[in-house]
């Protein structure tokens, strides 16, 4: 099997054989087109892992992804880049019909040529539209223009989770809330029998105002449809969150997408994901093969209740996982709830009740805390008594 790993402009492929820990060069046919960056990677079933090596132009039909900016794509307008991702470009575009902006993926050109996985994109594009839930980004419309296939989805203000984390560590209750939000709609998706299949940080969009949003659901499916990639069984994902069964190529269902949350609940929590290595076959590997690393190896102030969350979500048997996203997240609400009570000052504010609103009474403690605060400081009477106003509206 050939895997093409698109990086820019140029196509930059390797061949590996894979055999639990043996890894050489190996005769193969076939291929398949994935971009990558060496973020995301395809795999075949099996013992067998095969990429091949190239280099050509990004591009199809006399359009290329870098002349895009100033251009059409039906009715949008394309205005900036905004993104690459492990399976597609973002561009920030306007549509003039509905006076809005909107954000485009635009999958590479090399995969649009191929009529089975057209057919599998228009597919999957309609069933990812039907998800409507508030953590999720919403597909508005979907096209496909002179060798070019691409997703149009809502435009909003906001960073990435991985760009949060690049930032610095996440508090207990944040890592909660992001937790909560994003496994309500897994969990919803899950029970109209969806599967993500690329759960990670970079597809976790976070707001102005904290809430986070899924992202790119079904795009791993839609990427998975090439005829020979369909001949061969192979999967897709990205390497640092892969479940065993996913890098083994094997079949995938729900708990896959629970190893990948877990995966990303490890990296919240110690600033690290759990596997690494030089190649992200290697990586792979590791999933598969090696003991999880506990988290308090790397963070040894993490309570152990989070990391008993984190351990059973890792599970390298799906059977022995939580079976559900929202097993988890009850798990780690407890969890949360439990090391706060044990250790109120070094953990933080109490876990939220419900995903997006703290709970009333840690509310009334930090409006108590203010108006001592005003009265230390000379705040003056008028603002000092809206506070007490406040507190007394919500006690």
């Amino acid at each position: 099997m050939f895997t093409f790993l698109l990086h820019s402009r140029y196509i930059v492929v390797m061949l590996v054989w894979y055999n639990v820990g043996r890894v050489a060069t190996h005769p193969c046919s076939g291929w398949i087109a994935k971009p990558a960056g060496a973020e995301v990677i395809l795999f075949g079933p099996g013992p067998q892992m095969l990429s091949i090596v190239t280099r050509g132009r990004v591009g199809s039909g006399g359009v290329e992804m870098s002349n895009l900016i100033g251009q059409t794509l039906g009715p949008y307008r394309i205005i900036e880049q905004i993104g690459v991702g492990g399976m597609a470009t973002v561009y920030k575009a306007y549509q003039p019909a509905m006076d809005r902006y909107v954000a485009i993926k635009v999958l590479p050109a090399l995969v649009s040529r191929d009529p089975a996985f057209l057919k599998r994109f228009r597919r999957e594009a309609k069933v990812v539209a039907k998800l409507e839930h508030k953590h999720i980004l919403p597909v508005h419309d979907y096209g496909e223009q002179e060798g070019l296939t691409y997703l149009v989805m809502r435009y909003v203000e906001a960073g990435t989770l991985k760009d949060r984390l690049a930032a610095g560590q996440l508090d207990l209750p944040t890592i909660y809330r992001i937790m909560a939000q994003v496994g309500s709609a897994l969990d919803y998706a899950h029970r109209l029998g969806v599967i993500h299949r690329d759960v990670k940080p970079s597809n976790v969009l976070i707001d102005s105002q904290g809430d986070a949003y899924l992202t790119d659901f079904g795009l791993a499916r839609i990427m998975e449809s090439t005829e020979q990639l369909t001949a061969t069984g192979v999967g897709v994902g990205t390497p640092d969150y892969m479940a065993p069964e996913q890098g083994q190529g094997l079949k995938i269902d729900h708990r896959s997408d629970v190893y990948s949350l877990g995966v990303m609940l490890y990296e919240m929590a110690t600033g690290h994901v759990p596997f690494q290595a030089e190649t992200p076959m290697a990586v792979v590997i590791k999933h598969i093969t090696e003991p999880l690393p506990l988290p308090s190896s790397v963070k040894p102030d993490i309570p152990p209740q989070v990391e008993r969350v984190i351990l059973k979500a890792m599970a390298k048997d799906p059977d022995d996982r939580f079976q559900t996203v929202a097993e988890m997240v009850t798990a780690l609400d407890a969890a949360v709830r439990l090391a706060q009570a044990e250790a109120p000052a070094a953990v933080g504010e109490p876990a939220v009740a419900k995903e997006a609103a703290p709970p009333t009474k840690g509310f009334l403690a930090r409006a108590m805390a203010g108006v001592r605060e005003a009265i230390q400081t000379g705040w003056g009477r008028t603002a000092m008594w809206a506070a007490v106003g406040i507190v007394a509206l919500l006690a």
